[in-house]
């Protein structure tokens, strides 16, 4: 669920090793470019942390305290191979830097499509960079499609955040947890593109649990062609207890300062060197023949170890009484999963138990919820148009009330008909959701 939160922001912070069995992570339109950089925080001067490498970073703020920042300034830089990992240049056209188009720098960076699939891979590996390799990382980049026009469900992957590359990070072998992984981001002409002004973004990626090659998740967040847009990721890593991956990793994206993506529940590792290799531009077209088009990058930073203020979305656990990580399921017998519809919705639930919120893949955060108790616990919510509530509970759902009905209603796994229960509870009459 895309909401604002209004407790306090989650301050970024220096994370445990994976092997950890406390994770506290939370399991589970044309707008032109307004900021140029969220990472720039601190406001002073940046300290060089290498001068033979180009990297920089500001100097620690309240909200950037135990973060290390990147910011990849292409004016620094003579050619792409200086900053990134260049490798798999299918398209025999190597990328390049150029004066135009760009946001405010002196260069930005050019990758073009010949008749082949692919421009190149152009990785910012953190290890080669004097890092450690990383299980928490923010970044973002201005990105300007230029001259690309899809046909009916073509797609183009324009960035790898991340890719820790291996067997496991692309093809049609598992994910084990010790032999890669990885998230493709572009855009599709599908889901109601706007086409051919834009085309919306997707989620492609290769994790622990993933069925067949890779897992494609649409929005309806568009990518427009021909100007620049703002595309920001933030990926944190699940944690490890015993060996064995917990459901506690993160990915989460945004275009254009709105929240297009959110998966939470995710396994990606079970081992600290398989944790997030890099970043980086990617040009992958399946369909059209898209020669003479090309992606153009600028403004690529980035966070090691958190994420700006402003981006942290991570549900207030601590905050919330009534909210729980997913990770403590096996505390309650039942799930509970309200679906709504493309409109906004109030509806209220009557249990004969207890019961909290939690998030878990797409049952995301709810802010309006509130849960009172006496004879019945009672859930009381506003509910966005399209979103997905989650709950545990025990006992038995005895009444469901909402305006207007919901597109779905799941109980650990089946489906359940809201025609089935009565709007209140027997003892209750009078107490539905109010229809004026």
């Amino acid at each position: 669920m895309l909401v604002t939160s209004y407790y306090p922001p989650y301050m970024a912070r220096k994370l445990p090793g994976l092997d950890d069995s406390s994770s506290g992570a939370d399991d589970s339109e044309p707008e032109a470019v307004g900021r140029r950089s969220v990472l720039k925080l601190a406001g002073g001067a940046a300290a060089v942390l290498g001068a033979s490498a180009g990297v920089s970073s500001a100097a620690p703020t309240d909200s950037s305290d135990g973060m290390e920042l990147i910011d990849l300034d292409y004016g620094q830089y003579s050619t792409p191979s200086d900053v990134y990992n260049v490798d798999d240049n299918r398209s025999g056209i190597p990328p390049e830097f150029v004066s135009s188009p760009t946001t405010d720098s002196e260069q930005s960076l050019r990758t073009e499509f010949s008749s082949a699939q692919k421009t190149a891979n152009l990785e910012y590996r953190f290890e080669e960079n004097g890092y450690d390799m990383p299980s928490e990382v923010y970044t973002r980049f201005d990105i300007y499609p230029d001259g690309i026009r899809l046909e009916a469900n073509d797609t183009v992957r324009i960035f790898w955040l991340p890719l820790t590359n291996g067997t496991g990070s692309s093809g049609g072998d598992s994910t084990s947890g010790t032999n890669g992984w990885s998230n493709a981001i572009g855009f599709a002409n599908r889901n109601d593109s706007p086409a051919p002004d834009g085309y919306n973004f997707f989620s492609y990626s290769y994790h622990m649990d993933r069925s067949g090659s890779g897992d494609f998740e649409m929005t309806s967040a568009p990518i427009w062609m021909d100007q620049w847009n703002e595309v920001e990721g933030y990926v944190r890593c699940n944690t490890v207890s015993n060996g064995q991956a917990n459901r506690d990793g993160v990915m989460r994206y945004w275009v254009n300062g709105e929240l297009a993506f959110e998966r939470t529940g995710m396994r990606f590792t079970t081992s600290d060197d398989n944790r997030i290799e890099g970043v980086g531009p990617l040009g992958y077209v399946v369909g059209s023949n898209l020669s003479g088009g090309a992606l153009v990058y600028d403004g690529h930073e980035i966070a090691i170890g958190g994420m700006p203020a402003d981006r942290d979305d991570s549900s207030p656990y601590d905050d919330d009484p009534n909210l729980i990580e997913p990770g403590d399921r096996d505390q309650y017998d039942e799930r509970f999963t309200y679906r709504n519809v493309d409109q906004e919705a109030q509806y209220r639930l009557y249990v004969d138990g207890d019961i909290v919120q939690s998030d878990w893949g797409q049952a995301t955060y709810n802010d309006t919820v509130e849960i009172t108790a006496d004879e019945y616990a009672v859930v009381e919510a506003v509910a966005e148009p399209g979103t997905v509530d989650g709950y545990f509970f025990d006992g038995e759902i005895v009444a469901i009330s909402a305006d207007p009905s919901p597109s779905q209603l799941w109980v650990s796994g089946e489906q359940i008909d809201p025609d089935d229960y009565p709007d209140t509870p027997a003892d209750e009459e009078g107490a539905g959701v109010d229809q004026r």
